[in-house]
């Protein structure tokens, strides 16, 4: 699952921020054929990232499937990008976690890999981990 880098030249430097910082908060919506990332920021509301070679089953553990509408996901996230060591305009994903109103966030990739989290996290220490990440 990866990103191929379309962000318009226009946007620059705002556009290099996103590789500099850690649990962006964005949107995320996905049908088996399109899965597109729109960000929260709204110096960002022109950046738009789609997603490549995804598995919307896989992604479905992480984030409810719904029912009714073009989009079988449409989910708040966090998100942290980074660029392919290799292909300069590939990005991937460090970290990709979904919100879910009454279960909480749920990682489904943390540190590069795809995790275990089909449960969520709500615990307070939990939650405090994801929105003030700098804690460590």
């Amino acid at each position: 699952m990866h990103i191929i880098k379309k962000i318009n030249n226009q946007l620059y430097p705002l556009s290099e921020f996103i590789f500099e910082r850690k649990y962006i908060p964005c949107l995320c919506r996905a049908k088996p054929s399109l899965f597109e990332i729109f960000f929260s920021e709204e110096r960002w509301k022109n950046i738009k990232l789609e997603v490549n070679d995804f598995d919307i089953n896989r992604i479905g553990h992480y984030s409810p499937i719904g029912v009714g509408g073009p989009w079988w996901i449409y989910s708040d996230a966090l998100i942290t990008l980074r660029r392919h060591e290799s292909i300069p305009d590939r990005l991937e994903f460090v970290d990709l976690a979904f919100f879910e109103l009454y279960a909480g966030w749920f990682w489904a990739i943390k540190d590069g890999k795809f995790t275990e989290d089909y449960h969520g996290k709500d615990e307070e220490e939990q939650l405090n981990e994801t929105v003030y990440p700098l804690q460590d």
